[in-house]
């Protein structure tokens, strides 16, 4: 097993540096050269300790080195801190002569007294002085004085120049000529500046000696362009836009050519046969329109044929399109080297003497245009002084410094494990081969008993929402109504209700209706059906009630009394019994009549008060049709969740007064129990039969 270590850096004093630069060794040994990096050669003692004694306990190995090379420091004037490739010399001054880095690296430099002045000699010049300006012999620097300054400069008085060059007059001489009577001084200088001002004072000089070569270039090299090639480019650009048959004849200087343009930059181009005069004729039209082409008669070698000719290509073709006559009635066309006007109507052909225009006059006096530019001295324009930008030998000094970086953090960094770390290895070894990888079976375990227990959940938490939004649950009937099967309609002649045998029932005093407290509600609705005379109709399509326990507080909850009306009707094709209420404001039945029916279910709420006067809500009703002494109407039922004791009583369904207002005057006789309802009498019967 290998594991890579990340060296750590060791403080340093300056005197142990100083003593490692003179004398190449230091506290942890004799320095080493390799290729300019002097290094100790300690290196970590990885010899295995005994198996027995050794390895039942953990020890830290290391090494320690000292490394010594040489890298560039750069600063300038003024500077609160060197520049060095090794990293950020923060509150290093040039003066201080040392600097220890952030990685505790310790940096030591000479000092040069000569450098920590602002400005440096560079050398003696000679030259000479004409007025404000100071030119030197070598043609390489130039000076103006119109607003010197005068520093003190480490203890020597230092004129400074318009260009920010730094001089000391050395010597002058006075220089006598025979023609002339007056006297020359010769200055000598000693300069020290940046090389910016260095520059610009060479600009200064050249600028006056290439002032009139550039300008004349520029004239030059201006008029070529823009007559040249600004015209060219016009030129074919309109020529290959309007008329691409006389670019192509310019081009290949051909006048034989016919071209068309047939993409955007591209044009096709074919050969034309020329003909000579007398091989065509202008014929006069003699009609009173004319062609936008001169009509003429072209002579073949087996007869003559009426062709067009285009007088701006000379191009005969078969046909023309027809343009008025005030523009196209007389054309001119060149001939060789004459002009002439073709009348197409009549003929008549006229020569044209054109007016010479000379294209000489024409052209455009560019030398007037080119500004004029004056020869002028720099002063200090130079944005970034020379000093700033990194020469060769710093760049080089950085990448050889990485290299000794990569070469110290390698060092003795691969450390093999201890004795203790390989008797490890092999209890892990031994616990896999005799147990297995536990902590892989348990893993996967855990993830199986993870997912079991996710899909048990899902399963549970669906068929929750699908009982409650999709099936026949509460909330399920109130989103989207209750789902039952359709029962085909059958039409019973006689029919009679049975009541199912039930217990003796106690009476809630509070609500004063009957309670059924120790036992579910009986499945009594829809109620069993007979048919007299015959064989038992089988019972299909009829759903139970609920038997959930609840409270029966309804207005229909009347019992059994001699002045109960109770007729029997027919809804939707099927014969039930009715109790007329003319107290009831609603006609009202259970929900498992409408799902015995097969009517369709929806929802509305509407609020009602029992005979005890108990509010209650009614939350689903139903549209059945209604026929009552051959009296048919479509009426409205209100229907409670099975949450009332139905068959405790005679009827099917109370009808209200909502639905007596649809149908003819009803009159009732109690005293001969009938009902009468548009001349049909209806017998009133409160009991159904008993068997």
């Amino acid at each position: 097993m290998e594991e890579k270590l990340a060296p750590e850096a060791m403080d340093v004093t300056l005197e142990e540096c100083n003593q490692m630069i003179k004398h190449h060794s230091c506290s942890l040994g004799i320095l080493k050269e390799n290729s300019k990096f002097w290094q100790t050669e300690n290196k970590i003692d990885l010899t295995p300790r005994s198996w027995i004694l050794g390895s039942f306990s953990w020890e830290n190995i290391s090494s320690e080195n000292c490394f010594l090379f040489e890298s560039i420091i750069e600063s300038h004037f003024g500077a609160s801190e060197i520049v060095t490739p090794l990293g950020l010399a923060h509150e290093c001054p040039y003066g201080k002569g040392n600097c220890i880095l952030d990685d505790k690296t310790v940096l030591v430099w000479e000092v040069n007294s000569v450098r920590k002045c602002n400005f440096v000699p560079i050398g003696d010049k000679n030259g000479r002085c004409m007025g404000s300006v100071w030119l030197s012999d070598d043609a390489r620097l130039g000076l103006t004085f119109e607003n010197e300054t005068r520093v003190m400069d480490c203890g020597v008085n230092i004129t400074v120049s318009d260009q920010g060059l730094g001089s000391i007059i050395l010597s002058e001489t006075e220089i006598v000529r025979k023609k002339r009577s007056s006297r020359i001084y010769r200055k000598y200088f000693s300069d020290g500046i940046p090389t910016s001002s260095q520059i610009a004072s060479q600009l200064t000089y050249l600028d006056q000696s290439l002032t009139k070569a550039i300008n004349f270039a520029f004239v030059q090299s201006l008029s070529s362009f823009c007559e040249y090639t600004e015209l060219v480019k016009h030129w074919t650009e309109s020529s290959y836009m309007t008329n691409p048959t006389e670019l192509a004849r310019s081009i290949f200087s051909n006048p034989y050519l016919v071209a068309k343009r047939s993409a955007r930059s591209l044009m096709k181009v074919w050969p034309c046969v020329p003909l000579e005069r007398q091989d065509y004729e202008f014929r006069p039209t003699k009609l009173e329109r004319c062609f936008e082409f001169l009509p003429i008669m072209l002579k073949t070698e087996s007869k003559e044929h009426l062709a067009f000719l285009d007088p701006s290509t000379m191009i005969v073709s078969t046909s023309a399109k027809i343009g008025p006559c005030e523009e196209f009635r007389r054309l001119v066309i060149q001939v060789n080297d004459q002009i002439l006007e073709v009348d197409q109507l009549e003929g008549k052909i006229t020569s044209v003497k054109p007016n010479v225009i000379n294209v000489e006059k024409l052209k455009l006096n560019w030398t007037g245009l080119i500004p004029k530019i004056e020869s002028h001295a720099f002063h200090q324009l130079v944005l970034l002084n020379m000093t700033d930008v990194k020469e060769h030998s710093f760049v080089s000094n950085m990448v050889r410094v990485s290299q000794m970086t990569y070469q110290i953090n390698e060092k003795d960094s691969i450390v093999l494990t201890s004795v203790s770390d390989e008797w490890k290895e092999v209890e892990n070894q031994i616990v896999k081969g005799a147990i297995g990888d536990y902590k892989s079976i348990w893993s996967t375990m855990l993830n199986v008993i993870i997912g079991i227990l996710a899909i048990d959940f899902t399963i549970r938490v669906g068929l929750i929402l699908l009982e409650m939004y999709a099936g026949n649950g509460r909330l399920g009937k109130l989103i989207i109504g209750s789902k039952v099967k359709e029962v085909p309609k059958r039409v019973l002649d006689i029919r009679d209700i049975r009541r199912v045998p039930e217990r003796s029932l106690e009476v809630d005093e509070t609500y004063e209706q009957p309670v059924d407290r120790p036992r579910p509600l009986s499945i009594s609705w829809p109620p069993t059906v007979r048919r007299i005379g015959g064989s038992p109709l089988a019972e299909s399509g009829t759903l139970p009630r609920s038997h959930n326990r609840i409270n029966r507080n309804f207005i229909g909850a009347l019992g059994s009394n001699s002045n109960n009306v109770i007729v029997g009707v027919t809804l939707e094709g099927i014969p039930l019994k009715c109790l007329v209420d003319t107290g009831a404001i609603t006609s009202v039945a259970n929900i498992a009549l409408a799902e015995w029916l097969g009517t369709k279910i929806f929802k509305t709420e509407t609020y009602l008060q029992s005979a005890s006067e108990h509010s209650m809500c009614a939350r689903q009703a139903t549209s059945v049709n209604l026929k009552i002494a051959n009296v048919c109407v479509e009426i409205t039922i209100h229907l409670f969740n099975d949450k009332f004791h139905w068959d405790n009583h005679d009827y099917h369904f109370i009808l209200g007064c909502d639905a007596m207002v649809l149908l003819p005057p009803i009159l009732i006789d109690f005293k001969n129990k009938n009902l009468r309802i548009e001349g049909s009498l209806l017998e009133i019967d409160n009991r159904l039969n008993r068997p």
